[in-house]
């Protein structure tokens, strides 16, 4: 039901960023969070309510990093999906808690930002039935480690 949706690269401290898994993933993958914009919500509150949701962090967007673009098809329909990928400061200190339990996080992971090429490249390479969605996972950590000069 959602066209959109923000990809947020949260950066804790100088030279790391913030990974989650879920409950449901396949053991050892993590990945930036994201989540979906609702329909008529402006992009930065759904990329502040979603910090909030997944995270319980307050932050303020340093920038975008960019907007991806998916062609979706389904049979005979079409539609685009857009990934808006923000690298965030958070404003204040603290260790993220989910306070959204239907998200099923259940762990975060600080990592190295040079990682990201690493992650990507995990996430591409899982095998079925991830597969498809590792490689529409995959291009916002790719995109964000470009952005970093990574």
């Amino acid at each position: 039901g959602r066209q959109a949706e923000v990809v947020l690269a949260l950066c804790p401290s100088p030279g790391q960023v913030l990974l989650h898994t879920k409950a449901f993933y396949p053991a050892g993958v993590y990945r930036l969070p994201s989540g979906g914009v609702h329909r008529g919500e402006p992009v930065e509150e759904a990329m502040r309510r979603e910090m909030w949701e997944e995270m319980g962090l307050l932050a303020e967007a340093e920038r975008l990093v960019g907007l991806i673009e998916y062609r979706v098809r389904h049979g005979v329909e079409s539609f685009v999906f857009a990934s808006w990928v923000f690298l965030l400061q958070p404003q204040a200190c603290g260790a993220p808690q989910c306070h959204d339990a239907h998200e099923q996080i259940t762990d975060f992971r600080a990592v190295p930002l040079a990682e990201l090429r690493a992650v990507a490249s995990q996430l591409r390479t899982l095998p079925r039935p991830w597969r498809e969605w590792g490689q529409f996972r995959a291009p916002a950590h790719e995109l964000t480690a470009a952005a970093l000069g990574l």
